[in-house]
């Protein structure tokens, strides 16, 4: 299923990529060094399951409609889970099992089947700063730096990218899958 946004959120991430753009250390095909990544997130509502069903639910602790609302919020990061392996920000992945074991999907409510959802997400990268290390305690990439990657090794399975702008990030998809 496509998320669509209003011309207001379009604007206001493409000024983001382009400002990211144009202080990146290294060009890149894409402006902004710009990805799509999977994100996983607690779900409590049917959206997406059925062809007519593309509604987002009115439940607040339904993290994927208020994402598909109103976007991600550094606000809200990190709120499923209390282990920030960089800090306070919007993680993502190009794993998509990496990013299941995000997904909370609650064992009764308005849940009546074992499908799960990810979202699919446009991040600006910009220039990346890679690291094999936990560092719970960043507030943000290092100066000349616009994200952080996680690469597997010391603490890490599998690579994951970390923003900490919420205009770095537009969800693009939801994708349902057993």
């Amino acid at each position: 299923m496509r998320i669509d946004f209003t011309d207001e959120f379009m604007w206001s991430a493409n000024q983001y990529r382009n400002e990211v753009d144009k202080t990146m250390k290294s060009p890149s095909n894409k402006p902004g060094n710009t990805t799509y990544l999977f994100h996983g997130t607690r779900v409590m509502c049917q959206i997406g399951y059925q062809s007519n069903y593309n509604q987002t639910c009115a439940d607040s602790r339904c993290s994927l409609c208020c994402i598909i609302r109103y976007s991600f919020s550094l606000d809200f990061a990190g709120s499923a889970t209390q282990f920030k392996r960089f800090g306070n920000g919007l993680y993502f992945s190009s794993i998509s099992s990496k990013c299941d074991d995000y997904v909370r999907v609650p064992r009764s409510g308005n849940r009546t089947d074992s499908l799960r959802v990810l979202i699919i997400a446009n991040v600006v990268l910009g220039t990346v700063w890679a690291t094999k290390d936990n560092i719970p305690h960043l507030k943000g990439p290092p100066p000349g730096f616009h994200s952080v990657m996680g690469k597997p090794g010391k603490a890490l399975n599998f690579e994951e990218h970390v923003v900490y702008d919420n205009r770095a990030v537009q969800p693009a998809y939801i994708v349902v899958y057993q």
